[in-house]
């Protein structure tokens, strides 16, 4: 019980988590405990399924997926000032919603993107190893993004769906919009997200960290990653 003239305790700071383009909350950050982590510094996660992913609505028509950031916005209701960490895709919304609603945030991390959130994505050839199974024929590249779906225990033709849907890459415009501190997290070993300094340079108020002997997939299994992101998500809790 709160004594009478004390305040009553502050709730733990919500985290929402977004996972990358084929996988899920399950699969992306349940085996290195990051739930567990963040509880541990005072956080209250949320690590959420995409539109098509793990136990989300898993549509098969290419228009659902048109403005996946709303769809995910909606997880958010309830809360402000939230901090996110986003993996690839799953940054990309992160900073579209971050652009839109700039007020909504406290702190974001965003991992396995750089200069391609200015880029449009090529996709054609996945989705349709995906729809119609793969082929020698097709890059060594495409046959390994497909061979991650099939294996990723998703919708298969939901995933190709949500590559298909159409969608314009970020402005450095509407990146500039973002005021709130950003970390960009890329694996030197990362050549999906690109080069990250056009993107740290279009951010107002963003750090940089490279993640040695890193590759795409594994970014959000990085410990050096993991260890970095909460310690810049409770760099003004624990001033408080």
């Amino acid at each position: 019980m709160t004594k009478r003239n004390e305040s009553p305790p502050t709730p733990p700071r919500p985290v929402f988590l977004l996972h990358g383009w084929s996988g899920s909350a399950r699969t992306t950050w349940a085996p290195f405990r990051w739930s567990e982590e963040l509880r541990n510094r005072g956080f209250s996660p949320h690590a959420i399924d995409l539109l098509g992913h793990g136990d989300a609505s898993a549509p098969h028509d290419p228009a659902a997926y048109v403005d996946i950031a709303s769809h995910t916005a909606k997880a958010f209701e309830g809360h402000n000032q939230i901090d996110v960490i986003g993996f690839s895709m799953g940054a990309k919304i992160t900073l579209a919603l971050a652009a839109r609603m700039p007020h909504r945030f406290r702190r974001i991390i965003v991992s396995g993107v750089g200069e391609n959130v200015f880029r449009p994505e090529r996709v054609g050839m996945v989705a349709d190893s995906m729809e119609h199974g793969l082929s020698d024929a097709v890059p060594e590249r495409v046959r390994d993004l497909a061979a991650m779906a099939f294996a990723s225990g998703n919708d298969v033709l939901a995933l190709a769906a949500c590559m298909r849907r159409e969608s314009t890459p970020l402005t450095r415009d509407q990146v500039a919009a973002i005021e709130v501190p950003v970390l960009v997290a890329v694996g030197d070993l990362d050549p999906i997200a690109g080069d990250p300094r056009p993107l740290v340079a279009a951010l107002p108020n963003a750090t940089m960290i490279r993640l040695p002997g890193i590759d795409h997939v594994g970014t959000p299994y990085a410990r050096d990653f993991r260890s970095a992101a909460i310690e810049f998500l409770a760099r003004d809790e624990e001033t408080k």
